[in-house]
């Protein structure tokens, strides 16, 4: 059974394993950025048997908007509805604070992430050229 949960300090290790299966380059978000989002409540995590399987991290910008910074899921439990899971997570605790709509991006050559915001029922604002390439931007309504 998948549980879903704010992170603590001692899942750490778990988000860093899943961290590096997904992005060891450049421009990898540095272990600061994984410790203040659990400081400050901004990452969920999803656990198998006690075990980190995926997490969702955001921050809320520019005073009015949670933006989903990263929502990942470890190969061997991906396509288990895990990153949905996730994401139905985020979506009530946004609710519970009176937030109308959340925004994602993904990068425009990964065509698995692309496909989930649309299957989940985000649709594109945008895209802009960043130094890694391409990002587009979802939105999605929570009314």
């Amino acid at each position: 059974m998948i549980s879903v949960r704010f992170a603590a300090n001692e899942d750490r290790l778990g988000i860093d394993k899943i961290t590096k299966e997904f992005s060891d380059h450049e421009y990898s978000h540095k272990p600061k950025y994984f410790t203040d989002a659990i400081e400050t409540n901004n990452i969920l995590i999803a656990l198998h048997d006690k075990t980190v399987v995926g997490y969702l991290s955001f921050h809320v910008i520019w005073g009015n908007t949670p933006f989903i910074e990263l929502l990942r899921v470890v190969a061997s439990h991906q396509k288990q509805g895990i990153g949905a899971l996730l994401l139905s997570e985020f979506e009530k605790n946004m609710r519970s604070e009176d937030y109308d709509e959340i925004v994602s991006s993904s990068e425009k050559i990964n065509e698995i992430g692309n496909s989930f915001h649309k299957k989940q029922g985000f649709h594109s604002i945008g895209e802009l050229d960043m130094v890694y390439g391409k990002e587009i931007f979802y939105l999605k309504s929570l009314s």
